[in-house]
């Protein structure tokens, strides 16, 4: 029996098509553009950044970046290594400069050494004749005096402050709480023991700007007296368990006296401002201002009633009329121990520690309200140079044109406010260790 059942019918295989996705060409393609923009941007990023040019046929300068235009900071200081600013002081174990001070006629300076690595004399004081260059600089001189403090009760001075136009400078001690009047010549102050009193218990004074006041503050209170006397004429006592005076000021038309109070080991009260109102040969209290860090110097702006406040990594601005108080965060060198105003009101300079042996300096440019002025939100902080060691005394003349740089290695310079360079400086020898 013939099998009727059809044959199936085969299908016919189809084909794999080739895969046709653009995908991998994609990949491809923007990996290429990535790799060729890096590459680019690297090139741009290593060429120099330079202005346009008004003639093609000149060479353009180099740009150079200048935070604000400011004429006492035309441009900002290149950041020099500390070696090639000035001559490095000898590896002697040098004095600490502890203080500066220019006499009224701008002839001599007084400047406070403190000798760590000397157990007769801890401290002396040099007065040193100025002279002028032909640009009409001061510059140092070896012509000199020197007082060693061994028959003081000072041992050693953190502070000096001369009468305007008078006759008497003050000694002080911040550690031995002693304040010292003397009323010698600047030109020869060696063996200047004077008849005036010694002020016990008191660790700082302030001649007021018109020469008419004294004050000394310290453990026992603050005491207001007559500089040309000596008389008390007010006396506040010292509450129980409050901070040391770290520094007290007069500000400009003399009508106010502030002190501040700080301590690192303090747990009973924060660092404060006293502030307190100079009439009729009176002392009125008018308010109390707290800061937030630790106090390490404090000045009265030359024209203006505010004063500025150095801290660590910190500066403050309080204007005792509005009671406006402003903080700014300093990144530039975070132990600030000096700050100094320039005699225009225009410049708050401050200096520190820039590493662990070097120093540094700078300058915030201020508006007409004694605040900075601010760019995009922020001070702007000019570079002033640097320092073979720390700074620790700052000091404008009178003019402004020079800023007078104290070191803790005994190193003393004289600088060109206006160009930001050092032009003269003197080196106070040290000791030798055994």
């Amino acid at each position: 029996m013939v099998d009727e059942r059809k044959p199936k019918r085969e299908k016919p295989k189809r084909k794999r098509k080739r895969d046709e996705s653009i995908f991998p060409y994609v990949a491809i393609f923007a990996a290429a553009i990535v790799l060729i923009v890096g590459v680019a941007g690297v090139f741009l990023l290593r060429q120099d950044q330079q202005l346009p040019c008004a003639d093609t046929d000149s060479g353009c300068e180099f740009a150079t970046p200048t935070p604000i235009a400011n004429p006492l900071f035309p441009t900002p200081t290149p950041l020099l290594p500390p070696e090639l600013v000035g001559r490095q002081p000898s590896n002697d174990q040098s004095p600490m400069i502890s203080s500066l001070a220019l006499s009224p006629d701008e002839q001599y300076l007084l400047i406070g050494l403190n000798n760590p690595y000397r157990a007769e004399v801890l401290g002396e004081v040099v007065s040193m004749r100025l002279d002028q260059s032909e640009e009409g600089q001061p510059t140092f001189t070896e012509d000199m005096s020197e007082w060693e403090l061994t028959q003081t009760q000072l041992r050693k001075v953190d502070d000096i402050d001369i009468q305007p136009d008078g006759d008497f400078f003050t000694l002080a001690s911040t550690v031995n709480q002693a304040v010292e009047v003397y009323d010698v010549s600047l030109d020869n102050i060696s063996g200047a023991n004077s008849e005036l009193p010694t002020y016990a218990s008191y660790s700082d004074a302030a001649f007021s700007p018109d020469g008419r006041y004294l004050a000394v503050a310290g453990n026992d209170g603050i005491s207001l007296r007559d500089a040309a006397t000596q008389d008390e004429l007010a006396s506040i006592e010292a509450n129980p368990g409050e901070p040391m005076v770290i520094d007290l000021v007069f500000t400009s038309d003399s009508s106010t006296l502030v002190v501040a109070h700080s301590e690192v080991m303090s747990n009973n009260m924060s660092p404060y401002l006293e502030i307190w109102q100079v009439d009729d040969d009176s002392l009125s209290a008018t308010q109390s201002v707290l800061i937030d860090r630790v106090i390490i110097d404090m000045v009265a702006h030359p024209t203006l009633n505010q004063v500025a406040i150095a801290m660590p990594g910190q500066i403050d601005i309080y204007d005792l009329d509005s009671q406006q108080h402003e903080s700014y965060p300093i990144q530039q060198t975070p132990a600030i121990t000096a700050l100094t105003y320039h005699p225009t009101g225009g410049v708050l300079a401050f200096g520190g520690s820039h590493d662990a042996i070097t120093g540094s300096l700078y300058g915030i440019p201020l508006g007409d309200d004694g605040f900075p002025v601010l760019s995009d939100g922020a001070i702007n902080v000019n570079t002033m140079g640097f320092t073979s060691g720390p700074v620790s005394e700052l000091l404008y003349n009178g003019s402004g044109a020079t800023l007078f740089v104290g070191t803790t290695n005994g190193l003393l310079l004289a600088w060109d406010a206006l160009t930001s360079q050092n032009y003269d400086d003197y080196i106070f020898p040290g000791d030798q260790q055994p």
